[in-house]
């Protein structure tokens, strides 16, 4: 599969980064995204009738891990990071039309990564290289949200040292 005839992938993360070794972290994840065909597409297709069809979208999942290093300024609430990572995926093609529906068989592969990025608060941007066996070498810009689950342990354990002081 050529990455050249897509304009690009839209993707939906979601992860887990474990902090409780500064300045090292881990974390794991997955995605699911979809890849929009370009005007440049190599193929058209067309129904029975001779209807020219859309070309494929390229879907794709894939799960996997990942080890960094971070610094983190508490005072201002900002991390700078990198990130090696790797994981296993799948891609398939689907023309997106349920009554002339066309797709590929699935591709299975792997991937890795190197990524570097900065997060203030719960804003986060990063980027890096990716090595895909169906894609090879790709670039990747991100930029997401946050959630660091510590904070609702610190809520919790301050009042329950609140109480504790007040009896």
């Amino acid at each position: 599969m050529n990455s050249d005839y897509y304009l690009g992938r839209a993707i939906l993360d979601i992860g887990y980064r474990n902090y409780f070794h500064l300045p090292f972290y881990w974390g794991c994840g997955g995605n699911i995204e979809a890849g929009l065909p370009g005007s440049e597409f190599p193929y058209t297709y067309s129904s029975g009738s001779y209807e020219s069809l859309n070309a494929p979208v390229l879907y794709g999942a894939s799960a996997g891990a990942c080890f960094g290093l971070v610094y983190y300024n508490r005072t201002f609430d900002f991390s700078v990071f990198t990130e090696v990572g790797g994981g296993a995926n799948a891609r398939i093609l689907f023309n997106n039309s349920f009554q002339y529906a066309h797709s590929s068989k699935l591709y299975p592969g792997f991937f890795g990564n190197f990524m570097a990025g900065i997060q203030w608060k719960w804003f986060r941007v990063w980027g890096g290289i990716e090595y895909d066996s169906n894609l090879t070498w790709n670039g990747k810009v991100l930029i997401g949200t946050a959630i660091p689950t510590s904070s609702f342990k610190v809520r919790k354990k301050a009042k329950n040292q609140l109480f504790h002081e007040i009896r």
